[in-house]
């Protein structure tokens, strides 16, 4: 198994957030040795709380099961982008609780190329959506990227106004990158997909929870030279 496998299994382990995935890494080295790892190696490293390791026992239980999944990501074409690659986003290199892997349908932006996040309320007035599409269209027709979160309301409008000029939008989504998330939006998720990428940290097939709209935030700001709020 590679490391990047290793990441994976790591990273179903509840409890365990992107912060302390790079920690075990620093302290033991490779994820394939945390994974490995006898429970007191884990308790003296400081890392794992008792909660914790009860949750890594739980999910070493399930290790076919996930190795499965990670051989059927790329049927369902999805691929699975780590810290450790260089198609990871340099832009997010930088931050300390960065995603430790990215699962994407469709495309990555691209490094070299200008990025501006617009996002707004779900519940806009008809003016906002309006200026979401204006601002989207001519930021796309200009050659810069637009990322939002497939909201209704202005990140859906931000998304249409970009495809419209026939740029490049990217989709970061709170729930896994297989669900569509709202309903209303398949179209654009469809589209965006073709013209773009989804993106998530979240392991495909996670439903949309409210604590994961403030993690998916950091990655949209982090993925953007600047945001434009509507």
């Amino acid at each position: 198994m590679t490391e990047k496998e290793y990441l994976y299994l790591l990273s179903h382990t509840t409890g365990i957030g992107p912060v302390t995935i790079h920690n075990c890494k620093k302290h033991f080295h490779s994820f394939q040795d945390v994974w490995k790892a006898s429970e007191k190696a884990l308790e003296e490293s400081g890392l794992f709380t008792p909660n914790r390791l009860e949750a890594l026992k739980t999910c070493k239980k399930m290790e076919t099961k996930y190795r499965q999944e990670y051989e059927s990501l790329s049927g369902d074409k999805i691929r699975y982008i780590t810290f450790m690659e260089d198609e990871y986003p340099n832009r997010l290199q930088y931050f300390k609780d960065k995603p430790a892997g990215l699962f994407v349908k469709g495309k990555l932006p691209d490094d070299d190329t200008p990025t501006v996040a617009i996002v707004g309320a779900r519940n806009c007035t008809p003016y906002g959506r309006e200026v979401a599409e204006y601002f989207a269209r001519e930021l796309a027709r200009a050659g810069v990227s637009v990322i939002s979160g497939l909201a209704v309301g202005v990140d859906g409008a931000a998304h249409k106004g970009c495809l419209e000029a026939g740029g490049d939008t990217y989709a970061v989504l709170g729930c896994g990158v297989n669900i569509c998330y709202p309903q209303e939006n398949f179209r654009l998720f469809e589209a965006i997909e073709e013209h773009g990428g989804i993106i998530s940290e979240c392991m495909p097939g996670t439903k949309p929870m409210q604590m994961n709209f403030p993690m998916r935030n950091r990655i949209i700001s982090g993925l953007s030279d600047a945001v434009i709020i509507t």
